[in-house]
């Protein structure tokens, strides 16, 4: 089963920490690195975002949203996909943000639609350029991760008991955004 992680400031990848993951605000522009990884799968499966998007609600279909990849390619300059259909698991960094308008204790959604990919029947990884992005046509299901964002000054915001942190199977055709 696929899970999320979300990794440190200048990880790189190298140190996990499961989700919810909190960020203070001070750290807002800062590159934050995520990844979706399969485990207990045979090396010919591989995991491929085709896209990741944020909300200010864990519900995936929010209609405030903020898209981080389409396509399996990164939407804008502060997003950069390292990985994408290569291993069993596929990683992306951005630059961590809020919502405006929202309060400064709010919560960001990360979600991610993926699919596994057999590599001895299609080829799984991702090719972006700026003329022709390909990906081909899978079912998959979204994964769904909260980020949350506190002020310093704060000490004890909440309880993470009741942070929600699931997963969203979804059977036949993803809703592609």
């Amino acid at each position: 089963m696929p899970s999320v992680h979300f990794l440190p400031k200048n990880a790189k990848f190298s140190v996990k920490k499961e989700a919810p993951f909190v960020l203070e605000t001070s750290e807002i522009g800062s590159d934050l690195f995520a990844g979706v990884e399969a485990k207990g799968l045979s090396i010919r499966f591989k995991v491929v975002l085709n896209s990741c998007w944020a909300t200010p609600s864990a519900d995936f279909m929010y209609p405030l949203q903020w898209q981080l990849i389409n396509k399996g390619c990164p939407t804008d300059e502060t997003v950069l996909v390292h990985e994408n259909g290569k291993d069993h698991r596929a990683t992306f960094q951005f630059n961590a943000f809020r919502f405006q308008n929202i309060p400064k204790l709010s919560k960001v959604w990360l979600h991610c639609e993926t699919f596994i990919c057999d590599s001895e029947k299609l080829s799984c990884p991702v090719t972006c350029d700026k003329r022709k992005r390909t990906l081909r046509d899978q079912t998959g299901g979204v994964l769904v991760v909260e980020l949350s964002l506190r002020s310093r000054g704060f000490s004890s915001l909440y309880s993470f008991s009741d942070v929600l942190y699931h997963v969203i199977v979804m059977l036949g055709i993803c809703a592609v955004l």
